[in-house]
């Protein structure tokens, strides 16, 4: 009844989402009351947490969407300082994301209420870290979507792009070491996807890959590929943004996953 209630509230049609799940596991997009419980199913089902708790969300109309990389550390002084990475835009598939880029072009007053909304969040939360912050966009308005407490998979790019990648981050803020969230240059990154169902699998067209200019890839290692499974993924640098994602989806379309 109250998942209802909150549906109603918010207007069809809605999102019905688990506390807690990864790449749109165990969410629905319902369009009537009718299809509700099919969805508090699903959500309890395909969540991470079990419980009897699901989040209901009204749908929104935006321009893009972006990771902010909300960088949580002591200062010299010993207080928590908040710093905030170029924001990221990346595209998803089915809500798992596909490529991503940096930095994603906005306005200045998107940019300052992204960080404003991304403070208050990982404030919140506390803790040491990075935090990837997903926002949605439309002109100057900004929308909270979800927060993962850790480096996120679209800061992939951030190996290409920063001077510290978000890992590299990452383990300075918990250990007190002194970070750096600047930007060298325009980077992308594009998936390698299993494309088949096997397990012990090898790589073809490694090499070709790293021809592509600027190009570099990461080889996740799992012995086991799915068609839509993330078994890798190429990274590119460009003059801008475009010649970067060019670069980045070549070199993923040139990487094949074999039986081994």
């Amino acid at each position: 009844e109250e998942l209802v209630a909150g549906a109603e509230t918010v207007g069809y049609p809605a999102f019905v989402k688990p506390v807690m799940s990864s790449s749109g596991k165990g969410q629905s997009f319902v369009e009537s009351a009718d299809e509700i419980a099919d969805a508090w199913t699903y959500a309890q089902d395909s969540g991470r947490v079990a419980g009897a708790r699901v989040i209901v969300e009204g749908r929104i109309d935006f321009d893009f969407e972006i990771t902010l990389l909300t960088v949580r550390s002591r200062g010299a002084d010993g207080e928590t300082r908040t710093d905030f990475c170029a924001p990221i835009g990346h595209r998803q598939v089915k809500g798992d994301y596909v490529e991503s880029w940096q930095p994603q072009a906005m306005t200045p007053a998107a940019l300052a209420a992204s960080q404003d909304i991304a403070g208050k969040v990982t404030d919140a939360l506390g803790g040491l870290g990075v935090f990837g912050v997903e926002l949605f966009v439309k002109g100057d308005q900004v929308w909270f979507s979800e927060v993962s407490p850790r480096p996120h998979d679209t800061g992939l790019v951030t190996l290409a792009s920063q001077t510290m990648s978000e890992f590299a981050l990452h383990a300075h803020a918990i250990l007190g070491l002194p970070i750096d969230v600047t930007q060298r240059e325009p980077a992308a990154s594009a998936v390698i996807y299993g494309g088949m169902e096997a397990q012990g699998v090898a790589f073809e067209g490694v090499a070709e890959a790293l021809l592509v200019p600027t190009a570099d890839l990461r080889l996740f290692g799992k012995p086991e590929a799915f068609d839509r499974r993330r078994m890798g993924v190429a990274t590119a640098r460009g003059a801008d943004v475009e010649q970067a994602r060019e670069r980045a989806r070549e070199a993923a379309g040139l990487v094949k996953v074999v039986r081994g």
